[in-house]
């Protein structure tokens, strides 16, 4: 089904029976002036397998097996058999990640550096740490990528079960967290709990009631310390596999720099509200390649620090953010994907305000062929004092609110080469914007426009590395040689400055070289008006060397 029912917009345009999945179709537009053109509609049909998804779910990592170069580190082994007694050789293999971790510490202090070898299975633990250590390299690697799980979740075994419904105690007071921005914004009860049940792989919905429960369902009776499921249809809870998610953290080692993750799965963490299964925090020189952290109940991955690599890693699925940033410098995130998170914050009505794959303080970050599908929130947001960053070659479609929001940040900002479809608002969102490049992008088929610019006006806030106290507002834009496409009467450019505001950024700014499609001939709209394209250029003085369509259906 198309995204939020909006495929009604191209009723006008093209028929595309019952906004079903059907193949990318090809249809012939004819323009005003008699142009004619072959252009792809994207039909935005949910389920389509994304490109990081396929990269990593369906096959291997760039290298089959432990990296070899690791291979001149100190080796410790670990497996679900083994003994926190043992030595760590492959023969002799500890049994946690956490004594693992703590041999590794030791031998960094006498200058050596470890790779800890994870085995095959399920590590049933979470390291949360203060440890400020850097020097020689630590590494934890899976023996083979994707099948070493550390897990948040424990096995809930001996159910009682009667008229449908079973029960288990349930040892954990949570509760609710508290909403931080009470009287701001609204946060329902569902998007700021953590717990989570899992049956054979699939995760059950959460209710507030036994009165709602349904199959495929779960309540946690707190007055009463129980946990109470009614199955999925056909199942039995205990010829199931029943994981309920009891820890907070799955890794978290604030301070500890030059350290790698590679190949590992991290999932079912029971997250506090805006907290992450993995939390890296003030660690500088961390590189995490080759991973997943997915299905956990609130963030995926956070970042605090400096050189930070994330390369081919996948942070979908989770309840809230597949990953979050605060205060971060020289980032690469490449090859990689946050796609289908959010799950929680839908179900409790929050999908905008703090949510949504979102970086603050971000200085020197490329993002470089990322993809963010099906996420119920942004796809991707940058969010004050935003220095130097590049996002490039990506795919960011069918979110349920804007595709990429870029707000309060002094640039440079570079957008180039990405596809920026099929988002349930607008393609583009920005407040308070300066020094921005936007080239070769396709921003096609967003529901309520391709770019709005909005936002606050002298905006004040400091660099959180120099310190440097900053004025900003929306000013010294490139826009070129980009696809702008809108069906129905969605707008190509609108915003909600007042003139004098408007024209502070056009006289500031250059669009050349642009190609627009829209349903109607009014598309663009700055303040207070409906504009034509040739009304545009002579409003404006820009896009003298752009081109503009009306789109409708072929004949």
């Amino acid at each position: 089904m198309c995204r939020l029912g909006w495929c009604f917009a191209l009723a006008c345009v093209v028929l595309i029976a019952a906004c079903g999945p059907v193949a990318p179709l090809l249809d012939r537009w004819a323009g005003p002036d008699g142009e004619s053109e072959q252009i792809r509609l994207l039909t935005c049909q949910a389920g389509e397998p994304s490109r990081a998804a396929l990269v990593l779910n369906t096959g291997r990592s760039t290298i089959d097996g432990p990296s070899p170069q690791y291979a001149h580190l100190l080796q410790v082994h670990v497996s679900p058999d083994g003994s926190d007694s043992n030595v760590g050789s492959s023969d002799a293999p500890l049994r946690t990640l956490r004594a693992a971790v703590d041999r590794a510490l030791v031998s960094r202090q006498t200058g050596a550096g470890t790779r800890i070898n994870l085995h095959n299975g399920v590590y049933r633990e979470g390291i949360d740490r203060f440890i400020d250590s850097s020097g020689q390299l630590i590494v934890i690697e899976a023996v083979n990528v994707g099948e070493a799980i550390v897990s948040g979740a424990d096995v809930f075994a001996d159910w009682t079960c009667s008229n449908g419904l079973c029960e288990h105690h349930w040892p954990h007071g949570w509760g609710a967290d508290q909403n931080p921005w009470e009287g701001t914004v609204r946060i329902g009860e569902l998007a700021r709990r953590r717990e989570m049940v899992v049956v054979d792989g699939v995760n059950l919905a959460q209710v507030l009631s036994r009165g709602a429960l349904e199959p495929g369902a779960f309540y946690v009776d707190q007055a009463s310390s129980r946990l109470i499921v009614r199955p999925p249809s056909g199942s039995s809870l205990n010829d199931s596999l029943v994981e309920v998610a009891v820890r907070r953290h799955l890794l978290r080692m604030q301070g500890l720099s030059d350290f790698v993750i590679r190949g590992v799965r991290f999932q079912h963490a029971a997250s506090a509200f805006r907290r992450a299964a993995v939390e890296i925090v003030d660690q500088n020189d961390v590189t995490i390649e080759d991973s997943w952290f997915e299905w956990n109940g609130q963030v995926g991955l956070a970042l605090k620090g400096f050189r930070l690599n994330i390369r081919n890693t996948v942070m979908n699925n989770n309840g809230a953010s597949g990953i979050g940033g605060f205060q971060v410098g020289d980032v690469l995130l490449e090859e990689s994907e946050t796609s289908f998170n959010n799950w929680r914050g839908l179900r409790g009505g929050f999908t905008g305000w703090d949510v949504g794959n979102k970086i603050f303080a971000a200085h020197r970050v490329i993002v470089r062929r990322h993809t963010a599908m099906h996420n119920e929130s942004r796809g991707l947001w940058f969010d004050i004092d935003i220095v130097d960053v590049v996002v490039e070659d990506s795919v960011l479609s069918d979110n349920r609110l804007d595709g990429l929001f870029l707000e309060k940040a002094q640039g440079p900002i570079v957008v180039r080469d990405n596809t920026i479809s099929c988002n349930g608002e607008s393609g583009i969102l920005t407040s308070a914007l300066n020094d921005f490049l936007l080239e070769r992008n396709r921003v096609e088929f967003n529901a309520t426009g391709a770019v709005k610019i909005s936002g606050s006006f002298d905006v004040r806030f400091s660099d959180f590395e120099t310190g440097e106290r900053l004025l900003l507002n929306n000013s010294e834009w490139t826009w070129r040689d980009n696809v702008f496409s809108v069906a129905g009467r969605a707008p190509l450019v609108t915003t909600t400055h007042g003139e004098s505001r408007w024209r502070q950024l056009i006289a500031t700014s250059n669009f050349e070289g642009n190609r627009y499609l829209a349903g109607t001939a009014e598309a663009f709209r700055p303040p207070g008006e409906r504009l034509t394209f040739s009304q545009w250029q002579r409003s404006t003085g820009q896009d003298r060397r752009s081109r503009f369509t009306v789109i409708a259906p072929g004949r």
